[in-house]
């Protein structure tokens, strides 16, 4: 029993100290990530064009809404490339819609998908070969954004010479369960998000996101582009690192008040959206899934219980107490940088108690299944092992360029 005490003092300690870690990592981040509302925009005597293109399927309930709000920018040289990617609802409709009656959109109807690829990733592949702008801007169909979002991203990639700018948006509340799951996703992403690094070309960190992701055209093309990734469930990710690879400098700010979206917009949308964790955080590894969440969960709880545990020594528990308390301090700042709001944000250490047994959940499915069904699509898992290419942070890198012929 002495034993079993002393492996689980180590392990608490061990925790708590990750923990705090993290925190500090992500506080780091807060104070050093520019938000793009606090960028000036002078006039200048030529804005460069931006090809925003927006992929959807089967989002007639959201999509219209915005895509008006992208359509409200002030950016004075803008185009959109609105891709309906095999609807079978009316969001085909909608897209002919607003081609009609606006010059500055195109309308693309993808009707089959080609064996290899993953929907998304081919309709945005699609979409990049029709679009004409010096920067192109990919954001998905359910995201808004503020008027001035364009001409701030585009303001910001220009001063700081980037090739790649992701934007960090600001996730709408929907409910109690959700806003605590999205705040432990915004302190576990945050800590990955250093600027300083990011923009480094001595660094290989690197950052990517789907909601808005602005990168310029000639660092596009020294890229293999979008077909290196056809069945890289991490896609957004690895692009921003396909960029770094390929020389690109990148960068990243906080979104907070201009770009905008309801991640999942109810807990069974949730669960829907994490089937996709075997092949993203697992990497189609029933091991490494199952150490994610595991490790997830004793690392958000550790303080709290090892400040609450009678057989650990009393310096023990007041320094997990105060662990506790930083963590929830840092929470509490990490979420409101971008938008969100305190009462989630000091529920976030329970937030993977919803997660983990949805990853858990998401193995099963793929198992029974054969791989991912993602959009009434079956992807087996053969196919997104070889398709994968994106490498976090603490894994072996291999570089996304030189696997563009689907090579591992």
């Amino acid at each position: 029993m002495t034993l079993i005490i002393d492996l689980l003092v180590v392990l608490l300690l061990g925790a708590c100290v990750s923990r705090f870690a993290l925190t500090a990592l992500g506080l780091r981040a807060v104070t050093k990530l520019e938000r793009l509302v606090d960028i000036e925009t002078l006039a200048t005597s030529r804005w460069p064009r931006v090809s925003l293109i927006v992929p959807a399927r089967d989002e007639a309930a959201t999509i219209e809404g915005a895509v008006e709000s992208k359509l409200r920018q002030d950016y004075p040289d803008l185009e959109m490339v609105l891709v309906d990617d095999r609807s079978t609802d009316g969001t085909a409709a909608v897209a002919d819609m607003f081609a009609s009656r606006d010059s500055r959109v195109r309308a693309q109807h993808i009707v089959e998908l080609p064996h290899g690829w993953l929907g998304k990733v081919h309709a945005l592949h699609r979409a990049v070969a029709q679009s004409r702008g010096e920067w192109i801007l990919f954001s998905d169909g359910d995201v808004s954004l503020a008027p001035t979002a364009v001409r701030r991203a585009v303001a910001f990639a220009e001063h700081r010479k980037l090739d790649l700018l992701t934007v960090v948006p600001e996730f709408l509340p929907v409910s109690l369960a959700i806003d605590v799951a999205m705040a432990d996703l915004i302190r576990s992403l945050l800590p990955l998000l250093q600027p300083d690094r990011i923009e480094s070309s001595r660094s290989t960190l690197s950052a990517g996101g789907g909601a808005f992701m602005l990168v310029r055209r000639s660092a596009y093309e020294r890229t293999p582009g979008l077909a290196a990734l056809k069945l890289e469930v991490l896609d957004d990710m690895a692009f921003g690192q396909l960029v770094k690879e390929t020389g690109g400098r990148c960068g990243v700010a906080i979104g907070r008040g201009l770009v905008r979206l309801a991640f999942y917009t109810s807990v069974s949308d949730f669960a829907r959206g994490t089937e996709k964790a075997y092949a993203s955080v697992g990497r189609c590894s029933l091991t490494r899934l199952f150490a994610f969440a595991a490790i997830s969960v004793v690392v958000n709880l550790s303080p709290l219980f090892a400040a609450a545990a009678p057989f650990l020594p009393s310096w023990m528990r007041v320094s997990a107490a105060v662990v506790l308390a930083f963590d929830l301090a840092g929470s509490v700042m990490m979420s409101l940088s971008v938008g969100g709001r305190a009462v989630p944000a000091l529920l976030a250490p329970l937030g993977m108690l919803l997660t983990a047994p949805l990853l858990v959940r998401s193995a099963w499915l793929a198992i029974v299944r054969g791989g991912i069904v993602w959009r009434g699509t079956l992807y087996r898992t053969t196919e997104l092992r070889t398709g994968m290419r994106y490498r976090f942070p603490w894994e072996r890198r291999l570089p996304i360029a030189s696997d563009a012929n689907g090579r591992t």
